[in-house]
């Protein structure tokens, strides 16, 4: 046997505004997770057949919405079990330390992946799941100014609250295939109310409580329209099966009771959009027709599908430059956006290249007692660095690196893997993009 192939995350998306950013991360189980031929092989897993299961769970991994953390746990344990797979189980156990794992969840693997250099490893712990809370909602917030904030006021984060516990099957039967326009308008018509209006378009359902007029919801599925085809067509993400869900709103307050009523949870009164995935939503205060918070949440949306194990700092580094997205006719670009704010305002806490790509979520999203500057930093030099790839020319090329990547390949220790493969798509050793990085950043924050 030959174990091929490798990768993916069940996570979080978040907002983005123009004062003010409230982004928080609301994550549900993955799309496509719970089916038959998952049960299936979960069970083959729980009843010992390892070596049976290996190659149908690689199989499985690449489907869409394939590359999650159980998935890669259960390939783990059972090569970890499998005579002369053992460095193959540890391999794929840096991968599932990848994912945002709650910390029990990151103990539970740490403890199996202790298990692979044992003579006879006992049975596995039950299968790990990333962040996840009652009924299978996760859920993470966080806030943070985008300008300069107050002196001595710290940057701060607010959780969200759950409020009413939504099932998956509840979340599942909101997602409509394009054939179901009809049904979709209808039913989506009940979720946001009578207020609402309710246009369909080609890949959206897109429910309007910010009094838009109709030639701004034109423009605004059009803008839509064309992320998603630029997207696929630039990154290779497949279009999703169903229509995506999107609400607007024309403040913050009306995003508030919305996102209780539709999903049951309490978010801040500074949050300005968050997506699900579980019923492919995307909910946002758009006042006008500048859509760069739903850029943002539809590449979180999109990537789940084929890139589960994205990396932090290319999850929302890209997701962020596509915050003030520029649109060709055949290309999507960042520009320069209030993140540079962040950086420069908080400089001396940027990390270095080596250090942002070397980040798992947790260090990625990591706090100094309460405040949260690091986190916006480590956020805002993510966003900047993918401008500073996209202007070199690199950017899908890097994204299809790490994309397109085989564990079982790689001929150097995966710890190192994220420094070599951005070396060899930028074409210079490390140090040599940090320098260029640093003079380059420095020239786009002070102008």
């Amino acid at each position: 046997m030959v174990v091929t192939r490798v990768s993916r995350i069940l996570r979080r998306r978040c907002g983005t505004g123009i004062a003010l950013s409230a982004a928080f991360v609301l994550a549900l189980p993955t799309p496509g997770l719970a089916d038959a031929d998952y049960d299936h092989l979960y069970g083959r897993w729980r009843a010992g057949q390892y070596a049976e299961v290996v190659s149908p769970l690689l199989d499985y991994r690449e489907r869409p919405y394939g590359r999650c953390a159980q998935v890669d746990y259960l390939i783990a344990t059972s090569l970890c079990r499998m005579p002369g797979f053992e460095s193959d189980g540890a391999a794929f156990f840096s991968i599932v330390l990848g994912y945002n794992l709650e910390r029990s969840s990151r103990q539970v693997v740490e403890r199996e992946m202790g298990h692979c250099n044992e003579p006879t490893p006992p049975s596995p712990t039950d299968v790990v799941a990333a962040r996840r809370g009652a009924a299978g909602v996760e859920f993470h917030g966080k806030m943070y100014p985008l300008s300069h904030p107050p002196p001595g006021v710290p940057v701060t984060a607010e959780r969200i609250q759950i409020d009413r516990v939504m099932s998956e099957a509840e979340l599942a039967a909101r997602r409509f295939a394009p054939a179901d326009s009809d049904s979709a308008e209808q039913a989506v018509q009940a979720l946001a109310g009578s207020a609402a209006t309710v246009r369909i378009s080609r890949s959206f359902i897109i429910a309007d409580l910010a009094r838009h007029r109709p030639e701004q919801l034109v423009e605004i599925a059009r803008y839509l329209e064309d992320v998603l085809d630029r997207f696929s067509a630039q990154y290779g993400m497949p279009r999703p099966p169903c229509m995506l869900t999107v609400y607007l709103t024309g403040d913050a307050s009306e995003l508030r009771d919305l996102a209780n009523k539709l999903h049951g949870i309490r978010v801040s009164s500074q949050c300005i959009g968050y997506s699900i995935p579980e019923d492919m939503s995307m909910v946002a205060v758009i006042p006008g027709v500048t859509c760069g918070t739903l850029s943002h949440e539809m590449f979180h949306l999109l990537v789940r599908s084929h890139f589960g194990d994205v990396p932090p700092w290319m999850d929302e580094g890209l997701a962020a430059l596509y915050e003030s997205p520029k649109i060709t006719d055949s290309t999507i670009v960042g520009t320069p956006n209030w993140r540079g704010d962040v950086l420069r305002t908080h400089h001396s806490l940027l990390p270095s290249i080596r250090q942002l790509v070397t980040m798992n979520w947790d260090m990625f999203d990591q706090t100094d007692g309460g405040s949260y500057e690091r986190q916006a930093v480590n956020h805002a030099t993510a966003r900047y660095f993918m401008l500073y790839v996209q202007e070199e020319g690199k950017l899908t090329e890097l994204y299809k690196s790490f994309r397109e990547r085989d564990v079982r390949k790689l001929g150097h220790s995966i710890a190192d893997d994220p420094v070599i493969r951005v070396e060899e798509v930028l074409g210079v050793p490390i140090a040599s993009i940090e320098t260029s990085f640093g003079s380059w950043c420095e020239a786009k924050i002070t102008h």
